[in-house]
């Protein structure tokens, strides 16, 4: 059965104006949604499927009613509908000129009909599953919602679940928790499941369960992590394992509130309840920004050493007793990632500010083994040392971050619980951007993470269509610049005696903590493998005197060796080894995967190669922005054979783009000047005033964020609502 995804606006009815219409719902199984309806006419029903908040709407048409029964084959649609994230979708049947809405006579306890997955084999936490239900309220109508495993089991279940106690040790943390449910609490504890936060490869440890106490309505569990199972970085979630009647697919139920009591001990510097593993990593339990209970297993970093750690404490000390004098010298800071770097856009906006002497309180922080430490010669007074003392008294006084990454990047990105790291919470950050985002998904620089305060935007498209809609921020908080490194940018294909063709692979968060012995097994090893090591590939870039500069994302670090390079025509580099935005401009062709690299060429007028082997894959774990098959600016290619055609092209036709690449790029630039710098430094500026002030600490966030979720669930309507409104805002404000 075919169906069709439609915008409301082209409907011949409105979804707004229905009647009502008795349903039964008949079947509700992974491949057909069956509905017997209240009906004694009529051969033929148009059933539409409509998501709230979107436009998009599913339209099966022509659906034959036997015997006052439809059936819809609609797993189809459920498959084209996994890009979506957590929805709720409302059903309607059209019967000739007239539209209803299914009405369900069930009771509310019997509300949640069934739960579907498209793939129901070796189901893991995150991945999509469908609930069939009535919505709440004196009429009960047929709507379905999706999210996640854990998110949909918690909702059909309607569970509670918060940790009560939690005593940590040298060997392991206890903790007791509650399960509660205002219904019959029908589920069985089987396990605790620690499971890795990666949404294609979950690993899990397991640790027994104890029930302590069990009622109708309430579960009392006791339980222990330590140290055995086979951890790998970064971020872990706790679970339980649960089988149950109600439930048809894995039970899986997250463990992630906390008592107030609970919470004052997650969340204290990582030093002081970490758990020392072998090899020099450590474990703890973390308060997620949300509040939440987490865990991280991570190696120990070459600065965390007892000197630096004492240093941080005794500096952080000082600058609270001497910020009123700090706090008046409106200092800024900038820097790129993990410190490490000087040659982005962080790096261009303090060069174009020192050397016009725009901001005389801006300083720049870099570690001092960084290879890119020499960018900073003559701009040395203002320079701080990562992890030094003065740095650490400047940080904590600054008003202001400004860099083309996240804020913990100029700190430490696994510690969120130190006196320090609270006060980087507090600061706002002006956000340059590392790239042209589209590629993939960033929820985490979404407007609800609060994680940036001030977005610089390459071009109006990018505001327009990602950073204000999809991300949430206002118009004022966001600024169309374009980025400072593009100040710099030049042709210098004509500098090197031979063509370069830039190749640069995206990192895939799946495989973070991966051993180098599986990564030699993944598809990605082999394809690469297969594409640099081509017969073919060799022979034509050497009859062309075309030579490869390979480079690797700098997580790839620990991977770069075991890739089989011929050095005759390819060269490897390793992160920062050499200047990754002149070797772009020294390049005529660039081939990557989802990267964003891939705009820096396409802003150079250079053909671009979008290699994407494994898109199915990455679209299911990272997702993307824009619509690879109609909005790519290169060609497209998913295997190594269909590169090296492409790559052919060009050499053939002297690097030249293509006509139609060449004509959308006045959609995606707005500016191609030598003034980007100029125009972030007066959007700043313009902002300063706002931009300098503290933001409430994250405790407040916690608690206003709690009693708002609170305040909506109060029964309050009518003229009662009004005359608690206002208190109720002023409560919350404070």
């Amino acid at each position: 059965m075919s169906f069709k995804i439609v915008d409301k606006s082209e409907l011949n009815v409105d979804l707004r104006k229905s009647n009502q219409l008795l349903t039964e719902v008949t079947v509700a199984s992974k491949d057909n949604l069956g509905l017997k309806l209240d009906v004694t006419e009529g051969t033929t029903a148009v059933v539409m499927i409509a998501i709230r908040k979107s436009s998009d709407v599913a339209v099966f048409e022509e659906v034959s009613i036997k015997n006052g029964q439809l059936e819809i084959a609609w797993m189809d649609l459920l498959q084209q509908w996994h890009d979506h994230s957590k929805f709720y979708a409302d059903v309607f049947i059209q019967i000739e000129d007239q539209l209803f809405k299914p009405i369900l006579d069930v009771e509310e306890k019997s509300r949640f009909l069934s739960e579907i997955a498209v793939n129901e084999e070796n189901i893991s936490k995150d991945q999509p599953v469908y609930l069939v239900y009535g919505t709440k309220g004196t009429t009960m109508t047929l709507a379905i919602t999706k999210g996640t495993l854990y998110q949909m089991a918690a909702e059909k279940l309607r569970t509670s679940i918060q940790v009560t106690k939690f005593k940590m040790s040298k060997t392991g943390y206890r903790f007791e928790l509650e399960i509660s449910s205002d219904d019959e609490l029908n589920i069985e504890p089987q396990k605790f499941a620690m499971i890795q936060r990666t949404t294609i490869e979950n690993r899990e440890i397991d640790y027994p369960v104890e029930i302590s106490k069990k009622s109708a309505q309430e579960i009392i569990l006791r339980g222990k992590i330590d140290k055995h199972g086979e951890w790998v970085p970064f971020n872990w979630d706790l679970y339980i394992e649960f089988t149950s009647d109600n439930w048809s697919l894995r039970g899986l139920l997250e463990v992630k509130k906390m008592l107030p009591l609970v919470a004052l001990k997650v969340d204290q510097d990582q030093f002081k309840k970490k758990i020392d593993l072998p090899d020099s990593h450590i474990m703890y339990p973390y308060m997620t920004v949300a509040g939440n209970l987490a865990f991280t297993y991570r190696p120990l970093e070459a600065y965390e050493t007892p000197k630096v750690l004492r240093t941080e404490r005794w500096a952080v000390r000082y600058a609270k007793l001497m910020s009123p004098i700090y706090r008046r010298r409106n200092i800024w800071i900038g820097y790129e990632k993990n410190s490490f770097g000087a040659h982005d856009n962080g790096y261009h906006f303090f060069k174009y500010v020192y050397e016009n002497n725009k901001h005389p309180e801006m300083y720049y922080v870099i570690r001092e083994n960084s290879p890119e430490n020499k960018n900073l010669d003559g701009m040395r007074d203002k320079t701080l040392k990562f992890m030094s003392w003065k740095y650490f008294v400047y940080l904590y006084s600054a008003r202001l971050l400004v860099s083309s990454d996240s804020k913990f990047h100029v700190y430490n990105m696994q510690r969120r619980d130190s006196a320090l790291a609270k006060a980087l919470m507090r600061k706002k950050n002006v956000f340059l951007q590392h790239g042209v985002n589209g590629m993939k998904k960033v929820p985490v620089f979404h407007q609800s993470q609060g994680w940036l305060d001030f977005i610089i935007a390459p071009s109006q498209f990018e505001k327009d269509h990602i950073t204000v809609p999809l991300w949430g921020y206002e118009a004022n908080d966001v600024a169309v610049t374009g980025y400072a490194r593009w100040d710099s940018y030049e042709d210098k294909t004509g500098s090197i005696p031979f063509k370069q063709i830039f190749v640069m692979p995206t990192w895939r968060n799946w495989m973070e903590g991966m051993s180098r012995e599986k990564f030699v097994t993944t598809p990605f090893y082999h394809e690469y493998q297969n594409f640099l090591n081509s017969p073919e590939l060799k022979e034509m870039l050497k009859e062309s005197n075309t030579r490869i500069a390979f480079f690797l994302h700098p997580y790839f670090k620990d991977y770069v060796d075991l890739f089989d390079i011929d050095e005759s025509v390819i060269d490897k580099y390793g992160y920062l080894e050499v200047d990754m935005g002149e070797e772009i401009q020294k390049s005529s062709l660039m081939i990557s995967d989802y990267s964003s690299v891939l705009w820096d060429m396409y802003y150079l007028k250079k053909p671009t190669i979008f290699f994407q082997f494994d898109r199915e894959a990455y679209l299911q774990d990272e997702g993307a922005y824009l619509d690879y098959d109609n909005d790519a600016f290169g060609d497209m290619t998913f295997t190594a054979d269909e590169t090296i055609t492409a790559i052919k092209k060009y050499i053939h036709n002297d690097f030249v783009e293509d006509d139609e690449i060449e004509r959308l790029r006045p959609k995606y630039f707005n500016y191609v000047d030598k003034n980007n710098a100029k125009r972030i430094y007066q959007a700043i500026s313009a902002n300063e005033e706002r931009l300098t002030e503290l933001k409430e600490d994250i405790t407040t966030r916690r608690i206003k964020k709690r009693v708002k979720a609170k305040v909506a669930k109060l029964p309050i309507v009518g003229k009662a609502a009004k005359k608690v409104s206002k208190p109720l805002k002023k409560f919350v404000r404070r």
